[in-house]
C-alpha cells in the first residue's frame, strides 16, 4: 500500500490533491502575514475609534459645560425676576396693611365715641331709675 500511496504522489493530477511540506510552510506564511496586516489594521482601527471617541467626549463635555452656563444663566434670570415680583409683592402688602391700620385706627375712634355715649346713657338711665326707686320707697315710707 505504501508503494501504491508513493507512486500516486508522482502522479500529476494526485499530487494537486495532496499539500508538500513546501505548500504548508507557504501557506502558514501567508496566515502569519494576513494575521499581521488583520492585527494591524485592527490596532489602527481601535486607534482611530478611540481617537473619535476622545473627540466625542471632548465634544460632549463643551456642550455639557455650555448647556450648564445655559441652564445657570436662566435660573439666575429666574431668579431675579421671582425676587422682583417678591418685592413688588412685599410692597403692595405693606400699603395694604398700611390701609387696614388707618381704617381699624379709624373704627377704634368710632368706637371710643359710640362707648362713650353709651356710658353717657347708662348713667342717664341709671339716675331716672335711681331717683323713681327713691321716689317710690319714700312713697312707701311716709304712706304709713
Amino acid at each position: 500500500m505504501e508503494q501504491a500511496m508513493k507512486k500516486n504522489r508522482k502522479d500529476p493530477a494526485i499530487r494537486k490533491l495532496f499539500a508538500t511540506k513546501e505548500d504548508i510552510t507557504a501557506l502558514r506564511g501567508e496566515l502569519k502575514q494576513d494575521s499581521a496586516n488583520l492585527r494591524g489594521e485592527l490596532k489602527q482601527d481601535l486607534a482611530n475609534l478611540r481617537g473619535e471617541l476622545k473627540t466625542d467626549i471632548a465634544n460632549i463635555k463643551t456642550e455639557m459645560a455650555q448647556f450648564r452656563g445655559e441652564v445657570q444663566a436662566e435660573f439666575i434670570q429666574f431668579r431675579g425676576e421671582v425676587q422682583a415680583e417678591f418685592i413688588q409683592v412685599r410692597g403692595e402688602v405693606k400699603t395694604e396693611f398700611a390701609k387696614v391700620r388707618t381704617e381699624i385706627a379709624g373704627l377704634k375712634g368710632d368706637l371710643e365715641v359710640k362707648i362713650a355715649d353709651v356710658r353717657s346713657d347708662v348713667i342717664r338711665w341709671m339716675f331716672a331709675f335711681y331717683v323713681t326707686m327713691l321716689l317710690a320707697i319714700l312713697g312707701l315710707y311716709f304712706k304709713k
